[in-house]
Parts: structure tokens; C-alpha cells; sequence
């Protein structure tokens, strides 16, 4: 029997208190989790926290995408939790669940095709299309399918041969051993397609800032002096943050950093929204990228959950690299405070009209 129609009742069936019992558990773990700035120094907190949240999911008959975890995660940050709100989550959940269960079917190609139209990550999609969230289907979701547009048909096949990997394979992926051809016999079995195009963007993907340039950005990061030129051409480039500004045709402002050997400031660069996702689509750190992405269009939907402005050094604790860009840029004069007229420099894309 599915929650649709064993949830009818608050107070006569079962369910509830199972479901009371579950998030009084999540919220108490929840709140000693959100003590730390990382959470992977608190491994069994976490685990505490996410198995919770697959528990209450899988009663659920929802999959473990993001979009239906996030109603978990938003109401574990309520400082305090009452019978009342948990019967409202609870019929939240419930009609969530009506709504996913009773929806028509899509097929695995629609699925597919509508993520990339909405923009969603691959832990939205893969969950819905029963394929296991390891690093090789993350790459053909992410870089194959959403940033490059190979064919629908091809991802999919691909993915249902992954499926298989072993439990082994998986863990030799995300170590050194795939650079060095360890697991290559054990692959040829599943006769993978874009197994080589996937070493090669892992590869890529360790080109990320090393420590000496972060240190140099944070130190020149907030420096109150600098050169800036008219214009600026960049074909890669590092982000620091990006805030996202509403208006009819919204846009946003991106802090970029050029090259560091320049050893310049950041400038203000105020750009078109599609073409800022276009700027992370070339991005080599997909987990940052894609995350960055969806809180992008999170904003766009109006979700008052959300700050408008994305701290990617601060909260992911580098700054996002892309690399194969087109970007040219002219300084544009604005009404600014004396103060920011010191210490920061605006431009915008060539081309751009700002809103008035």
C-alpha cells in the first residue's frame, strides 16, 4: 500500500508517528550538523542526517533527487519544531508524493531532456531515471549530455551499461588508479563508449586553483587599489562570486579574476544570465559548476530560500576555473559610492544593455 492512500490520517494511522519519530531525529542531528562550516569532518552526522532523509523519501514512494530531499534539508534549519509543523511537512510530503505518483509516466529520454531544459543537476535527474549516481553517469549527465549535447539515446544506453559497475570499480574511479590504466581490463567488458573522453575530463578536472593561487586572489581580493584597463579579452578566467539581479530580463554580476601571473584585482563584470551559463557549462569543476547552476535558477523561480548572491570562494572554498571561454569586456561607468569607486572597477560584455 502506498503512502497515497495509507496517509489519510493525522492522528488513526501509523504512518504519522513513524514519520514524527523520523524527523524529531532529523532535526536534532540536523542542528548538531549545522555547528560545523564542513561536513565532512562529522562523517557519522552526516550519515545520520542523509540515511534519515532516503527512510522518510523511500516511505514516500519519491526518489532521493535534491528537489525532494531540499524539503527536508530547508525544514531542518527551523529553530524549533512543533506537532503543528510537522503535520504540515507531513502533508507537504504527502502531497508531493500524490503529485510525483500520480503524474504521467515520462519516459527516460523525457526525463532526460526536460533536466537539461530546467537546468538541474545531475543528483535531480539520475535518481528519477534509476541510475546509480557514480562519477562516470555524473559525467555523461553533466558534461556529455547538458554542456556538450551529445544525443539523448546515447546517454541513456550508455548509462544503463554503467549501471553494472561494481562496487569496486566505482571506488577505483575516484582514485589515481583510473590515470594509470588499472581498471581499464575490467572496463572493456561493459564496452563503454566515452570511457576515454571520461579519463581525459578527469584529467581536466584536477586543473583546479592550486593553493598558491587562492592565497594570491584572497590577498588581492579586497585590496582598495588597482590598474584596471578599458578592455579586457579572456578566453579562461577564475570566479570568485556571482549575483544574480532581477529585472525583466535578468542578468547578473560575475567578480572574475584574469590570469594570476597578471596580478590584478578582480573586476565587476556585469553580463546577459544565459551567458553567465554559458561560462559554467565551460567550467572544469562540475560538482561546484552545477550546484552554482541550480541555485542560479533557484533564484530565477523566486525561491525566498535563497540569497541572490553565490560566495563560491567562501562556500566552496576555491574559485570555479573556465577554461575555452569567449569573453570580452569594456569598463562601464556607474553611480557608485566613493568607496566602491576605489576598490572595485565595473564592466560589462560587449554588446550588453544594461536594464535601465
Amino acid at each position: 500500500m502506498t503512502i497515497v492512500t495509507e496517509a489519510k490520517s493525522f492522528t488513526s494511522n501509523e504512518t504519522f508517528e513513524w514519520f514524527k519519530e523520523k524527523i524529531c531525529f532529523h532535526s536534532s542531528q540536523s542542528k548538531k550538523l549545522h555547528r560545523y562550516r564542513h561536513y565532512e569532518r562529522v562523517p557519522d552526522l552526516l550519515a545520520d542526517v542523509i540515511d534519515t532523509e532516503l527512510d522518510i523519501l523511500e516511505k514516500f514512494g519519491l526518489p532521493d533527487a535534491s528537489d525532494f530531499m531540499n524539503i527536508l534539508d530547508v525544514f531542518s534549519w527551523r529553530k524549533k519544531i512543533t506537532d503543528v509543523d510537522i503535520k504540515e511537512l507531513f502533508e507537504t510530503m504527502k502531497q508531493t508524493a500524490e503529485s510525483y505518483l500520480l503524474s504521467p509516466a515520462k519516459t527516460d529520454k523525457q526525463i532526460l531532456e526536460e533536466g537539461k531544459e530546467a537546468h538541474s543537476t545531475a543528483h535531480d535527474i539520475l535518481p528519477l531515471l534509476k541510475a546509480d549516481r557514480h562519477t562516470y553517469n555524473i559525467f555523461l549527465y553533466e558534461t556529455l549530455f547538458y554542456a556538450n549535447d551529445y544525443d539523448a539515446d546515447e546517454i541513456l544506453l550508455e548509462m544503463k551499461k554503467a549501471n553494472d559497475f561494481t562496487a569496486e570499480i566505482t571506488i577505483k574511479m575516484n582514485k589515481n588508479q583510473l590515470f594509470y590504466g588499472c581498471i581499464n581490463e575490467e572496463i572493456q567488458t561493459f564496452g563503454l563508449k566515452f570511457w576515454n573522453e571520461f579519463v581525459e575530463h578527469k584529467k581536466n578536472e584536477k586543473k583546479t586553483p592550486n593553493r598558491k593561487t587562492i592565497r594570491q586572489f584572497d590577498d588581492i581580493r579586497y585590496c582598495r587599489f588597482g590598474y584596471f584597463p578599458q578592455k579586457l579579452t579572456f578566453e579562461d578566467c577564475y570566479l570568485g562570486s556571482i549575483k544574480y539581479l532581477d529585472a525583466q530580463t535578468p542578468y547578473v554580476m560575475a567578480e572574475i579574476f584574469a590570469s594570476p601571473e597578471l596580478n590584478q584585482n578582480s573586476i565587476h563584470v556585469y553580463m546577459p544570465f544565459e551567458q553567465m551559463i554559458c561560462m559554467l557549462k565551460k567550467a572544469n569543476n562540475v560538482s561546484v559548476s552545477s550546484m552554482v547552476r541550480c541555485m542560479l535558477f533557484i533564484n530565477l523561480r523566486k525561491n525566498r530560500e535563497c540569497t541572490n548572491e553565490i560566495e563560491i570562494r567562501n562556500c566552496y572554498r576555491t574559485y570555479l576555473y573556465c577554461k575555452g571561454i569567449d569573453l570580452r569586456v569594456t569598463q562601464c561607468n556607474f553611480n557608485v559610492s566613493p568607496f566602491e569607486e576605489i576598490g572595485n572597477a565595473y564592466y560589462a560584455v560587449n554588446g550588453f544593455n544594461f536594464p535601465d
